[in-house]
């Protein structure tokens, strides 16, 4: 069956009918890739050539000293993608090496043993997520001054987390605006709330309540930190997957992807975002592996698969996908 811009033409575009590929990567002039890449290359030569510096100290200096330049040569290229990462969205709002470097990195290491730490074993007739948890030795421990505290007391999921919004320097913010007469606060408030609610055959069998609490008067550190940006861009949860129960210490909402963007959609983004908080991954254009899920289709509630990979992550410590079993 064909599937036009696998199946979510707001978030994706297919130009010629045969690769669908993210909206606001499409919009980006090629010439941004070619010198993106220019910039990595020159990069990876000084790295390799900061190696040979160092190979040669230790004939001349002695071992200490060439061992330290290569340490220093490496530790360079190793922080390089990142820090014009951090450039490019900071100057243009540009998320491109986020795809083309970070993730796949994640995704060709940690994150798949990550993912592949899911239980094998089902629940027994009767038993409650608390005691299901306990039993297969994978216990909830949220972190001291988490961001997200997440309690799980007999088949209730207790969720708690707070929020500061702001904006990024020198942008325009949402703060005080609406869309279609509620309050920007209130949709992302909405669509955080939009992960409350019961889930049945969880892991199989158990019928599970998530309850959302949001405490806006939560100690600076314990709260969420929300751009509410007023201009066009694509809104994302940093810094993504990473193996910690901390993902995310910010969220960068914006007014969109495009100048008709909804009010619904708006709220919808906020939910998305709000999973990777929780741990979850993006299934963006992973083809043949496309659940229904909210880390996924636009649009979409949040799903039972979600609660089970959101369960895993805090309990595992690593980042997970929502799948099917």
């Amino acid at each position: 069956m064909f599937a036009y811009a696998n199946g979510n033409p707001v978030m994706f575009v297919d130009p010629d009918g045969r690769s669908a590929v993210l909206a606001f990567l499409a919009s980006i002039p090629i010439w941004v890739y070619i010198v993106i890449y220019a910039v990595i290359a020159v990069g990876v030569a000084a790295t390799f050539a900061g190696v040979i510096w160092g190979l040669s100290n230790l004939f001349e200096n002695g071992i200490l000293s060439g061992l330290g330049r290569i340490g220093l040569s490496l530790l360079v290229g190793a922080a390089f993608p990142f820090v014009i990462d951090f450039l490019l969205y900071h100057i243009a709002g540009v998320d491109i090496l986020y795809y083309t470097v970070t993730v796949p990195l994640w995704n060709l290491t940690l994150g798949r043993f990550m993912r592949g730490l899911w239980p094998n074993t089902p629940p027994e007739p009767g038993e409650t997520l608390e005691a299901f948890l306990a039993r297969i030795n994978f216990p909830i421990n949220t972190p001291e001054n988490s961001r997200v505290d997440v309690v799980v007391s007999g088949n209730t999921i207790t969720i708690t987390t707070g929020f500061t919004y702001t904006s990024q320097q020198g942008v325009p913010s949402l703060v005080g605006q609406s869309l279609g007469g509620v309050a920007y606060t209130q949709l992302f408030e909405n669509g955080v709330r939009d992960w409350g609610g019961t889930y049945p055959n969880v892991f199989g069998s158990i019928r599970v309540t998530v309850n959302v609490v949001i405490d806006n008067t939560r100690p600076a550190n314990r709260r969420l930190v929300v751009y509410m940006n007023d201009r066009l861009g694509r809104s994302m949860a940093s810094p993504g997957p990473i193996t910690t129960q901390n993902w995310a210490r910010h969220i960068r909402m914006y007014r969109g992807l495009s100048q008709n963007y909804r009010a619904s959609s708006f709220r919808f983004v906020a939910t998305h975002e709000f999973g990777h908080t929780l741990g979850l991954e993006d299934l963006y254009g992973r083809s043949g592996e496309q659940p229904t899920s909210v880390m996924y289709e636009f649009d979409t509630p949040v799903q039972r698969i979600d609660i089970e990979a959101f369960i895993i992550a805090y309990a595992t410590g690593g980042s997970q996908r929502p799948r099917y079993r």
